[in-house]
């Protein structure tokens, strides 16, 4: 493919996201309320006090990261949790949730800049290279297999953020 062709995808599907996230600040049930809730990452603002361009930056940035998420393929792996309420909801599913909630916690600490953030890949190789994390895992999940080669991940804390 072209490259021209290329970037027009890559760009056409930015706009499509960007129009998706939107159209649902446009249409979410408190669109009209002083007190609104950000309908991709459940985070509150204030209208008219918190600038909502940023809480649409960080919904743009949170469907983007759910659509490469996505295309990984990670067996068992769910969706990407972009809630707090989503990202608890898979801790205690099975190793491979829960460390996908860790990821989606350390994103979100992180503005969601995913450009500067260990791919979960990474991320999980430094989870289980973390002597607190991986014990904690062995703990609630005895024996879970892994099929990943732990590697330490500087920045990499104790609750599982990556401090970038």
């Amino acid at each position: 493919m072209p490259i021209m062709q290329s970037l027009e995808k890559v760009m056409t599907a930015k706009a499509f996201v960007e129009a998706r996230v939107l159209k649902a600040f446009e249409t979410a049930p408190d669109k009209d309320s002083r007190f609104r809730r950000n309908p991709f990452t459940g985070g509150s603002y204030v209208a008219g006090e918190d600038p909502e361009d940023q809480q649409i930056a960080l919904a743009v940035a949170v469907v983007e990261i759910a659509l490469a998420f996505k295309k990984l393929e990670i067996p068992g792996a769910p969706d990407f949790p972009s809630s707090y309420a989503a990202r608890e909801a898979l801790k205690g599913l099975g190793p491979y949730p829960h460390m996908v909630a860790l990821w989606a916690r350390s994103l979100a600490a992180n503005k969601y800049r995913a450009h500067d953030h260990p791919t979960f890949e990474d991320y999980v190789a430094g989870v289980l290279a973390h002597p607190e994390l991986s014990a904690m895992l062995q703990r609630i999940y005895p024996g879970f297999p892994h099929h990943v080669v732990p590697a330490p991940l500087p920045g990499l804390d104790a609750s599982g953020y990556c401090n970038i």
